[in-house]
């Protein structure tokens, strides 16, 4: 688990367990570039909140 936070530390939930059981058989060097390649494609919650609900609204007020 320390090896998931040194390199993740901003994971949480399923999402911690996912990455813990793909990087716990690294070494370092093949973690750290996990790691990197992870955060550049990591989705912000955000991101995919906004779309979701200005589709939502959108969707909801073309019959009117």
């Amino acid at each position: 688990m320390a090896k998931i936070l040194d390199h993740l530390p901003e994971l949480d939930g399923d999402e911690l367990k996912y990455a813990r059981n793909i990087i716990e058989d690294l070494d370092d060097a093949k973690a750290r570039e996990f790691a990197a390649l992870y955060r550049k494609r990591r989705r912000n919650s955000n991101s995919i909140f906004l779309p979701m609900f200005f589709g939502l609204v959108g969707i909801a007020g073309i019959h009117r």
